[in-house]
């Protein structure tokens, strides 16, 4: 997918320890479970906005 759309990448997940490991794409935001979808909403928000300032600024 970030191959082919450049987009912000959120990871939930109940192990963030496993992410130290292997290779994956720089998360914007990590929630760990169990986690408030409110909260989630407001990441997601929160990691468009960041996206859309890195992008004019470049």
């Amino acid at each position: 997918i970030l191959s082919s759309t450049p987009v912000p990448v959120i990871f939930i997940t109940a192990f963030p320890e496993r992410l130290l490991t292997g290779e994956r794409p720089e998360p914007a935001f990590l929630v760990t479970k169990p986690f408030n979808p409110d909260m989630v909403k407001a990441l997601i928000s929160q990691a468009l906005f960041f996206d859309r300032q890195a992008k004019a600024a470049a």
